[in-house]
């Protein structure tokens, strides 16, 4: 019995330091009105963009980060001016985020190929009518490409 209660708790104890890791996060003033809750991030390359998505266990974008792609990919680590080549947008139980303004995607690591890590933070200035509201966050996940290079 004493062992079993043991090993139960030394399982928890594993499970919640394990579910403690994730870097990935969302958090900002839009928080008070848009839920930023998320299941996933995925990070994905198409042949016009990088993006990053928080994914909610429905299935929505709930934030989407892109970065248009040019005759060169950014490697990591680099800072991407979003407003100049990116864009913010997700919808997240029928409400749409607010129109993006301006940002930067900071990558910690990033390599355009299938697999590599992707690692980074970001920071988004969006606007609700005049009222500017903040939205930012860190991501962690593997690249997958979507569409062949």
């Amino acid at each position: 019995m004493l062992a079993r209660a043991l090993i139960t708790a030394i399982a928890a104890a594993l499970l919640v330091t394990a579910c403690a890791g994730d870097p990935s996060s969302l958090d900002g003033s839009v928080s008070d009105f848009y839920p930023l809750g998320f299941s996933e991030v995925r990070a994905r390359l198409y042949s016009s963009e990088l993006a990053i998505e928080y994914v909610s266990a429905s299935g929505e974008a709930v934030v989407r980060l892109t970065v248009r792609r040019d005759e060169r990919d950014p490697t990591g680590p680099t800072t991407v001016d979003l407003g100049a080549v990116g864009d913010v947008t997700g919808s997240s139980n029928g409400a749409e985020l607010p129109p993006f303004a301006s940002g930067t995607l900071n990558l910690d690591s990033y390599r355009p190929r299938e697999g590599a890590y992707v690692a980074g933070t970001f920071e988004a200035l969006l606007y609700a009518g005049t009222t500017a509201i903040t939205l930012h966050g860190a991501f962690d996940a593997r690249l997958d490409v979507v569409e062949g290079l």
